[in-house]
């Protein structure tokens, strides 16, 4: 068999699988659909006559089965009841095993499934004893059907698209990131004296270069929804196989992603499904009794958000229980039991991620073995991207996923320490702050023994790049702190110098460097220099940046103490004072964006609902607005609404305990003023 040929007619055979499985699915749900029918009929008829061209007889034998039921459906013989569809879908898998074999050069024999074929053209059943001349009858109604109908010709459509091999498209690619170096190093010798005509040259040269590296990126972007085919079919044998009834929405498919990217999303999306179905929602008795409709909900969307691209998969299941998840990873070996007690639960739903954990008791068919939240991270820390989860009890679980639109080609700030230069991927910038002059004493400060930023009313962590990767430079003199975010991570970057923003062409790195956490890959600049390009996300791990505040929060307060303090007023209360590790941030809101129920207040802080606390409530004009302090306690995050919000200080404290109210941890002198000290555990 000829190679290109065989090359063809696959590609062709799975294009149509992909298009019965999609009819099928939708036949099922309207199985008085002729459209419908007439499609998967078509799909099904092409693949059997592309088989008896290449004579793979086994093939050719179960797509004339499967083609006989559907002219026995399209005929309005049989009804496309769930058997009959669940037939087709198994002669589907059937064919795509075959496919599967001739791809990898294994031998066929040529008889084809027996039990299947017998299955199919038992369900043909033309009349109630299902005669073999009924069946015959119907078979000959396939091969009728098949056959063009009406005199009319065939007009032949000019090709509107060809096949590329895909290697010969990433070789186009890396063509195309040495010449976007050539450009840019001839931008670099353009800054220099040169002649008027070379000048104009140069620039028609920059023009080009864009042009064609926007042209080919648009080679390798293909729509998410191109990955999404196959999931309704496994979302609807999931549901079987669990005795569940559930439903799929898809928002979002046009969305577009680097291919390389996308087909690493293949199988962390299926373990996603898989985990939703099996874990996440109820069966149809435990929705009816818990006031939920019987057939569950899952909303698969994608989007775009600072420069990445975030798909979503949501379900209205039970949600993730938390002390479960506690209890099966101390089993386990996970994390201590002294540790499992103080981690939040934010911190405790991460878990789902670490290698080995599972809340099952018993392995199954489904699950079990710890091995499918595992490999969804690990998939996604290797193309750059990040995964996150949220869920309520009884509301439901929300697994997000971030990634690059690209890995080939990135807009990044080129930022230096001493002699050494770093890029920083654009789609992980917030923005760059000024700290020279006066600003630097008025914006930076200690926060337990680390250094903290304070921007627009916020306190940001503070990291000094040279100094956490063992450079001479340590960052410490510069002016600029560049602002970073990853995952749900934000903090300040301090460097000795920020230079322009490039387009870089991002290479990995070599054996000696791959295993350095602190960088994603390298590039080379227009002047011929590398750059390392920073992982904003890793750096921060590396640093132990999560942990200081957590330290912070757990830290004792002694009777006699030194303490980093926010100083606020609150109404009718006075000089009132809390422990910056505490915070999280300040934000000046509208008393609009506060939500009332009952006696309680609600606000929503990054897609979190959070209780607020009035310390001493009072009537409030419509229009005005409220201070409020966000803070992490050993229950969660909690916001503080005050009056006004004044300076940190260091103080040592004398603090007389017991006294002022009972959510005060007491009273002491601060600045020669006698003020309450919160303790934020009370009155969360």
């Amino acid at each position: 068999m000829d190679d290109d040929l065989r090359a063809e007619f696959l590609i062709e055979c799975a294009e149509n699988l992909e298009t019965l499985d999609s009819d099928l699915l939708a036949l099922e749900q309207s199985p008085d659909s002729k459209e419908l029918v007439d499609a998967a009929f078509r799909a099904m008829h092409s693949i059997k006559g592309a088989a008896s061209f290449m004579e793979v007889a086994a093939l050719e034998k179960t797509a004339h089965a499967a083609e006989t039921l559907l002219a026995s459906i399209r005929d309005g013989a049989v009804p496309a009841n769930d058997e009959r569809v669940s037939a087709l879908l198994a002669s589907n898998d059937q064919v795509r095993g075959i496919l599967d074999r001739l791809g990898n050069d294994e031998a066929i024999g040529g008889e084809g499934d027996a039990a299947l074929l017998a299955r199919l053209f038992k369900l043909v059943k033309p009349d109630p004893e299902g005669s073999p001349s009924a069946v015959a009858s119907a078979a000959a109604s396939a091969a009728n059907a098949a056959k063009p109908r009406g005199a009319a010709k065939s007009r032949e459509r000019p090709q509107a698209s060809v096949r590329v091999d895909v290697s010969l498209l990433d070789d186009l690619m890396n063509l195309v990131g040495e010449l976007v170096v050539c450009r840019n190093q001839i931008l670099r010798v353009s800054e220099s004296d040169v002649s008027e005509e070379l000048s104009n040259s140069i620039r028609g040269l920059d023009l080009l270069t864009s042009n064609i590296q926007e042209r080919v990126m648009k080679t390798r972007m293909r729509p998410v929804g191109s990955a999404w085919g196959r999931l309704p079919r496994l979302v609807r044998d999931l549901a079987h196989s669990c005795e569940k009834e559930c439903a799929l929405e898809m928002k979002g498919g046009e969305v577009e992603l680097d291919r390389s990217i996308l087909e690493r999303l293949k199988d962390p999306l299926s373990h996603i499904l898989r985990n939703a179905i099996d874990h996440g929602l109820e069966s149809p008795a435990g929705r009816r009794s818990a006031g939920k409709p019987a057939e569950g909900r899952l909303l698969l969307r994608a989007g775009h958000v600072a420069g990445q691209v975030y798909i979503e998969l949501s379900d209205d299941g039970k949600g993730l229980n938390t002390e479960r998840i506690r209890e099966k990873a101390v089993e386990r070996g996970l994390i201590s039991a002294e540790d499992a007690v103080e981690m939040r639960e934010e911190e405790v739903h991460q878990l789902i991620f670490e290698p080995g954990f599972s809340t099952n008791n018993e392995v199954t068919r489904m699950s079990g073995r710890g091995v499918g939240m595992d490999v969804v991270r690990s998939d996604l820390t290797q193309v750059g991207g990040s995964v996150d989860v949220r869920s309520v009890v009884g509301g439901g679980t929300t697994i997000r996923l971030k990634i690059p639109l690209t890995l080939a080609i990135i807009p990044a700030l080129i930022v230096s320490c001493g002699a050494r230069r770093f890029a920083i991927p654009q789609s992980n910038l917030v923005e760059l702050v000024d700290i020279g002059g006066r600003n630097r004493s008025q914006s930076i400060f200690n926060l337990g023994g680390a250094p903290a930023l304070r921007r627009h009313g916020q306190i940001v962590p503070l990291l000094y790049l040279g100094r956490e990767l063992g450079l001479d430079g340590g960052g410490a003199t510069g002016e600029y702190v560049v602002v970073v975010h990853a995952d749900a991570l934000t903090y300040g970057l301090m460097v000795d110098a920020v230079h322009d923003t490039e387009e870089i062409v991002v290479k990995p790195l070599g054996k000696e460097l791959s295993q350095i956490d602190a960088f994603s890959g390298a590039t080379v600049r227009g002047d011929g220099s590398i750059a390392l390009i920073l992982d904003i996300l890793n750096l921060a791990h590396l640093a132990h940046h999560e942990g200081r505040v957590e330290e912070e929060v757990n830290a004792q307060v002694d009777d006699v103490e030194t303490l980093a303090l926010l100083k606020v007023e609150v109404d009718g209360i006075g000089p009132t004072a809390l422990p910056l590790a505490q915070v999280i941030r300040i934000e000046d809101v509208p008393l609009s964006a506060l939500t009332r129920q009952s006696s309680a207040i609600y606000y929503e802080h990054e897609g979190r609902v959070v209780s607020v606390h009035d310390l001493v409530p009072k009537p409030r004009a419509e229009n005005s607005r409220v201070s409020l302090i966000l803070c992490q306690t050993r229950n969660g995050c909690m916001a503080l609404a005050v009056s006004n919000v004044h300076e940190v200080t260091d103080a040592t404290l004398d603090i007389t305990l017991g006294a002022g109210p009972h959510w005060a941890k007491g009273m002491a002198m601060l600045d020669g003023r006698v003020t309450t000290i919160l303790d934020m555990e009370k009155v969360a």
